[in-house]
């Protein structure tokens, strides 16, 4: 490759021979670019983080990001078969503005096929069930297996996109799994050398992070012009222009979009701004862990927000589009929806636009959706539930009931331990929200429900964790609960006029009322019987009761520690 000349020291950590790389000619690099205060985040639930910076140099300024326009672009169809077991954020994107769709659409075999996706991250389990065969690893040198579980889990959301692509995994974690600025732009070279030697199109998913860093953003723009990079914006919620590789002019850069109550939010911790290109799921998204290979997980953040566009762009590739970064924009503006951010944190229009392939055959889920995107465990008859049945429930984790009953349901919720105002369970009825629970409480709540279905929902955050909950329920109690209620209102009121009845006859006929002389007496119980019947109609209906919520749960509460 030729090279352009290069001024300067780069603390001995990248070599000329990448320089000339990633600064060649032939891309239209030009100059040296500051590292001053570079930063890269370490991924998921580090504390540390790795950092480079140079002293005394004086280095060229890199133009601003300021516009991360699009040319418009026919998208080929990637509708063919249907999905209906797959995870939310995969059915989102075959969803409408305000529904998921019971089913994800992919194209026909799979989609993906002949495409590679590189995943540079803390690794992959490449022998997890969900990659069938198709991922690989990257021999760069240093550790290659995924001891964190973040970089399975962001391959394995692009694997149930993408169904034939291949995966690459290319670490640049540490031992520690930390990422430095040396290991990245290590796993960057391993990469622009692999897509060279294959010459297929390809993809490459970043889902890091840290300050701003000129050098970092034009290593990446030296070769996305003929490979897709893919980005996570970032966790901090701020503007993302502030943030590399997503600030980089030629990455398609993701922030990260949730879903409750039939409408599309952004993330409260998500970025934002001119420097963002679309929104796309990042919450509580089920995918691959590292532990075994046929368990899943769940977790949130831009992260996992990246790679559910890194499996699209992957469908397109193979579909026929461009592996460019105008191409790629293109066709994922024109096919996205539009406005449909609710609350964006910006006025600029890619903070209201969320990644979508429309497919006729991808029709709106018949669940009530509320915040569990349609995923329950369905219970249909009285009983008791205690999760988890021993030891605490886990980080980050996310579970829904849905009691399902005829003639209403009386519940109790006996016990329930869990970190105050960060994790609880929170009950919806018809989509609404009723109850909430947090903290800590070992006496009995009870709450009556005239509907015949509640969905109970359990939420965790990423810090402390209690023993969970345990509640009861009984089906078709509303009707019967109703006659008891009014008998007893009816046994207490007669009681209540028998006894005026007693008095009156005692005080009154008792001093010169003529035995038997009732003549006044009948209008007396006539009014008292009058009593009677006001108040067993005005005994209060049987209906839902909602209890005082500290919880004040929204699909907005993220875990407190995230990657991006």
């Amino acid at each position: 490759m030729k090279c352009i000349p290069v001024l300067a020291v780069l603390v001995g950590l990248v070599n000329a021979e990448f320089l000339a790389k990633v600064h060649g000619a032939k891309k239209g690099a030009k100059g040296v670019y500051d590292i001053n205060g570079f930063q890269m985040m370490v991924l998921d639930n580090m504390d540390e983080v790795g950092m480079m910076s140079t002293s005394g140099i004086q280095v060229e300024e890199a133009e601003d990001v300021t516009d991360k326009g699009y040319s418009f672009f026919t998208a080929p169809s990637l509708c063919g078969e249907l999905d209906k077991d797959a995870q939310w954020g995969a059915r989102s994107i075959s969803g409408g503005s305000n529904y998921l769709a019971e089913s994800y659409a992919f194209p026909q075999g799979g989609g993906g096929e002949g495409v590679v996706v590189y995943i540079l991250d803390s690794g992959v389990s490449c022998n997890h069930a969900i990659f069938g065969g198709r991922c690989t690893i990257a021999n760069t040198g240093g550790p290659t297996a995924d001891t964190q579980g973040h970089g399975t889990h962001v391959a394995g959301i692009v694997a149930g996109i993408s169904r034939k692509a291949s995966i690459k995994s290319v670490r640049v974690s540490n031992t520690d799994n930390k990422i430095t600025y040396q290991s990245l732009l290590k796993g960057v070279e391993w990469a622009i050398d692999d897509i060279t030697a294959h010459g297929k199109p390809s993809v490459i998913n970043l889902s890091l992070g840290g300050d701003r860093s000129d050098l970092f953003n034009k290593a990446i723009e030296s070769f996305s012009t003929t490979t897709v990079v893919v980005t996570a914006s970032g966790n901090k919620g701020v503007d993302a222009c502030n943030i590399s590789p997503g600030s980089a002019s030629n990455a398609i850069n993701v922030g990260n979009a949730m879903f409750g109550n039939n409408a599309y939010g952004p993330s409260s911790s998500s970025n934002w701004g001119q420097c963002v290109n679309l929104y796309a799921p990042g919450q509580f998204v089920s995918s691959a862990s590292n532990v075994e290979p046929n368990t899943y997980v769940r977790k949130s953040g831009t992260s996992m927000a990246a790679p559910h566009v890194a499996g699209v762009a992957a469908n397109y590739l193979a579909a026929g589009v461009t592996p460019s970064y105008n191409s790629m924009l293109s066709v994922l503006q024109e096919t996205a929806l539009k406005n449909v951010i609710k609350n964006p944190k910006s006025a600029n229009a890619s903070d209201s636009t969320l990644l979508h392939v429309p497919c006729a055959g991808a029709v709106r889920t018949t669940d009530n959706e509320f915040d569990c995107f349609g995923e329950f465990v369905t219970l249909n008859s009285s009983g008791s539930l205690k999760y988890p049945e021993t030891g605490n429930y886990k980080n980050v984790e996310f579970r829904c009931w849905k009691v399902s009953c005829t003639g209403g349901i009386d519940m109790t919720y006996k016990t329930y331990d869990f970190e105050q105002g960060k994790d609880g369970i929170v009950t919806y009825v018809n989509g609404v929200k009723s109850d909430s629970y947090t903290g800590t409480s070992t006496s009995s709540r009870f709450v009556r429900y005239s509907q015949d279905e509640v969905v109970v929902q359990l939420l965790s955050d990423e810090s402390v964790t209690g023993t969970g909950f345990t509640l009861e329920w009984q089906c078709g109690s509303s009707s019967s609960s109703t006659d008891y209620t009014v008998a007893i209102v009816v046994v207490v009121c007669v009681a209540v006029v028998g006894a005026v009845v007693v008095l009156y006859f005692f005080f009154c006929r008792g001093q010169g009322t003529t035995p038997g002389n009732d003549v006044e007496a009948q209008p007396a119980m006539a009014k008292q019987q009058g009593v009677v019947n006001v108040q067993a109609q005005q005994a209060p209906p049987v209906t839902q009761q909602t209890s005082s919520d500290p919880f004040n749960q929204q699909v907005s509460n993220e875990p407190a520690v995230e990657a991006v």
